[in-house]
């Protein structure tokens, strides 16, 4: 299916889940906005954004050999969106010292020293998880 355009009827679930996903869009909120069509009213959707990768300097070329260039959605930026959409930010947690695709690449030891650093260095954690609720019912 369509992710801007889901055959779905509107207010359907009670929750929507999308990982690995917004950060390959550098607008995403046509996408939030559809997704905040199919979820009820107090509803939920949870997702996750990058706060910074290596992945977002330079362009699409250089980077194509990883998948592409991927974007940054910053607090501020999701704050206004779920304004805007009639969401309000329920949750927010911000994760990994590098980029999650990185850490299969780890052995183990090391994934879990850079774990127990992460209270740490707060600031330099790359992925922020969200969970929004619907407020608003949202127009056709």
């Amino acid at each position: 299916a369509n992710a801007l355009s889901l055959p779905l009827k509107k207010d359907s679930f009670d929750a929507l889940v999308s990982f690995r996903f917004f950060f390959h869009f550098q607008d995403i909120v046509p996408f939030l906005k559809e997704f905040t069509r199919v979820i009820k009213k107090d509803g939920f959707i949870i997702f996750e954004t990058l706060n910074w990768s290596f992945r977002t300097i330079g362009g699409n070329k250089f980077w194509n050999f990883l998948g592409g260039r991927l974007y940054i959605h910053n607090k501020k930026e999701i704050e206004d969106i779920c304004k805007k959409l009639g969401l309000a930010i329920v949750e927010r947690k911000d994760l990994f010292l590098l980029t999650p695709f990185m850490y299969k690449y780890l052995p183990t030891f090391l994934t879990k020293l850079l774990f127990s650093l992460e209270k740490y260095f707060p600031f330099f954690l790359t992925v922020s998880f969200w969970k929004v609720k619907k407020t608003l019912r949202t127009k056709k």
